[in-house]
């Protein structure tokens, strides 16, 4: 990630440059079918990526607020699975969108506070707020030398609601993503069975289980 930022691209937008590098290799002949997964979550997420932070933040309770946005997600191990059916099934030259659900992150947070037990942030944070603490928190963590805890890309790119049309996959693959609720569930356990949460938000949702 840090050498493709030195020559000036942001994150995300390597994808965009293996998508059409990927696409000018079929078109010159060779067999190049191009997976596309949505936003997997699920387990084994140990880094964690910027999905399983917002798992982890919301467990240990670094969320006060959250800001207008959306996403396709799709569990861990259907995109796996849809991996296989594009090896499988798919048309060379083609792009499949590997996604189960759209969901705000609202409803994401709703749907970690049923599983844990733990309150979901209720302050909704406005984008230009949000972009500014961004700012602030990549000048201090330069200063400090660590990854920012507030991307400014992620929340420039959380302006727009990232819902997209799965039905290629599903058609043309038979490719049939699970809940995600599910998956999210899934994602909590291994983080709690893991030790990724604090000691007391631990004890909470035990209490709240129980």
């Amino acid at each position: 990630m840090k050498h493709l930022e030195r020559l000036g691209i942001q994150p995300g937008e390597e994808s965009l440059l293996t998508c059409k590098s990927s696409q000018f290799y079929a078109k010159s002949g060779l067999p190049v079918i191009v997976a596309m997964p949505t936003t997997p979550v699920g387990p084994w997420d140990w880094k964690p990526t910027p999905t399983g932070k917002i798992i982890l933040d919301f467990l240990n309770g670094k969320m006060p607020g959250y800001v207008e946005t959306g996403l396709n997600f799709v569990g861990v191990e259907d995109c796996a699975a849809g991996h296989l059916l594009i090896a499988e099934k798919g048309k060379v030259g083609e792009r499949y969108l590997l996604g189960g659900e759209n969901l705000t992150l609202k409803q994401v947070l709703d749907a970690l506070s049923k599983i844990t037990g733990l309150p979901a942030p209720k302050l909704k944070i406005p984008h230009g707020l949000a972009l500014g603490v961004a700012y602030a928190s990549t000048v201090f963590s330069r200063l400090l030398g660590r990854e920012p805890g507030i991307p400014v890309e992620g929340v420039k790119i959380a302006r727009h609601m990232m819902f997209v049309d799965c039905s290629r996959a599903q058609r043309e693959l038979g490719f049939k993503a699970g809940p995600v609720a599910a998956a999210l569930e899934r994602a909590v356990r291994w983080y709690e069975a893991n030790g990724y949460i604090a000691k007391s938000r631990a004890r909470r949702m035990a209490r709240a289980a129980a």
